[in-house]
């Protein structure tokens, strides 16, 4: 398990916890398991750049996929 935080003015409003494993048809992939930024910080990109932060370790670990799941009914999110 690995994570980040994002930090405004020195206060943490959120958090992206991530993970590689296995699947049956590739060595490594990235799986973003959970992201939450605070309520009050939404809608300045917070999510945008801790989804950037963890495709870039994605990328650095030569994952073959990188992957989440949104429930359907969170229309800001998707």
């Amino acid at each position: 398990m690995y994570g980040f935080g994002a930090h405004l003015q020195g206060n943490l409003v959120g958090i992206a916890q991530y993970q590689f494993h296995r699947t049956i048809w590739m060595e490594d992939a990235c799986y973003l398991q959970d992201l939450f930024v605070d309520e009050a910080s939404r809608g300045h990109g917070v999510a945008r750049a801790l989804i950037e932060r963890v495709a870039q370790s994605a990328r650095e670990n030569n994952a073959s996929r990188f992957y989440w799941h949104t429930r359907q009914d969170n229309t800001t999110a998707r």
